[in-house]
């Protein structure tokens, strides 16, 4: 959507916040971004976590195939992470928050880092020990909490809306 307004000329949109997002649908390798598990700090339940950092990749392969069909998922409306430089440093303040051990973990911190080369502001967050989805696991893992607050927090400071109560944290 950031691409598509700044595009358009609008640049309606203010901030992004990108939670374990997928920005290279390509599954392609660009300069500065190279997929690859030795990324990923595994010591222990080594299978376990290697099953689940490569089956979010395989996931995305049949996204692929169900629904990107006839479209080049190089098209930076498609994979954010192939926009021009140009574009790039048009974008909105950005959150990125990404899992340890999620396969989109490397291209979004990829994409950030992008961001930060070309003087957008990024903020970053990465929660150990956990996959892709957490923030969805809301009284079982405190991180959830801390991701969602976090967010809010950024946003209120974006929109101007001072800073979050008690009453309004998660």
């Amino acid at each position: 959507m950031n691409i598509y307004d700044i595009e358009s000329g609008n640049q309606w949109i203010k901030q992004q916040i990108l939670l374990y997002a997928i920005v290279n649908m390509a599954l392609k390798e660009t300069p500065g971004y190279e997929w690859s598990l030795d990324e990923y700090d595994i010591h222990d339940n080594d299978e376990i976590i290697t099953f689940i950092v490569k089956s979010l990749g395989i996931g995305v392969h049949y996204i692929n195939k169900l629904y990107a069909k006839n479209v080049d998922l190089k098209d930076p409306l498609v994979s954010p992470l192939f926009a021009s430089d140009k574009t790039i440093q048009q974008m909105p303040p950005t959150i990125i928050v990404t899992a340890e051990y999620d396969f989109l973990r490397i291209e979004s911190e990829a994409y950030g880092k992008r961001l930060l080369t070309n003087g957008v502001q990024t903020s970053f967050f990465r929660y150990l020990g956990l996959d892709y989805g957490f923030a969805y696991k809301i009284g079982i893992s405190p991180q959830s909490e801390d991701a969602l607050n976090e967010i809010g927090i950024r946003y209120r400071e974006t929109f101007g809306l001072g800073k979050m109560t008690e009453s309004e944290s998660v």
